[in-house]
């Protein structure tokens, strides 16, 4: 437990200056989670997966499925400037994933008393990034989420969740 609040404490202070940068912009922002290496913000949501939703998922023929850390990608970000970054990501095992053209789903946690809260209620992520508006609704920026087929969806904050609007 002491390991895991450290690294949000870590991971708070290495993005300040990232973050009051990003703060003062009044451009869109494109959210991308590409990277080889696993990052202190991977285990981090990994981390929240394996408490809050378990990590095993066994299939109807009694197949074990494991997610693994390596298919979690995070990253984080201001979404309500109030320089505490939320954490964004997803997990590409078959645990989390729907596959097809859906992808994966898209969480975005919110540090609150001292726990990572998902504050996302819907939408799926195609692993293609996001898009972080300079527009905001309730105090946090929109997100676009492009979509393999189809029209982009749009993320908006309802004053609790981000909330899938089309």
């Amino acid at each position: 437990m002491k390991l895991k609040n450290l690294l949000i404490i870590i991971v708070i202070i290495a993005l300040g200056v990232f973050l009051i940068v990003a703060k003062s912009s009044n451009k869109d922002t494109v959210i991308n989670f590409e990277h080889d290496d696993i990052t202190e913000e991977d285990l981090l949501l990994y981390n929240y997966l394996l408490e809050q939703e378990g990590h095993l998922y066994i299939d109807g023929e009694g197949n074990i499925f494991n997610a693994a850390l390596q298919d979690t990608k995070a990253v984080v970000f201001d979404l309500n400037g109030d320089s505490v970054p939320e954490l964004l990501g997803y997990n590409t095992s078959t645990v989390y994933c729907g596959g097809g053209a859906q992808g994966c789903a898209l969480y975005i946690l919110q540090l609150k008393d001292g726990k990572w809260v998902n504050i996302n209620n819907g939408g799926f992520f195609p692993q293609m990034g996001l898009v972080a508006l300079h527009k905001k609704e309730n105090g946090y920026k929109k997100i676009i989420v492009p979509r393999l087929l189809g029209k982009n969806g749009l993320l908006v904050f309802n004053g609790k969740i981000y909330d899938f609007v089309k």
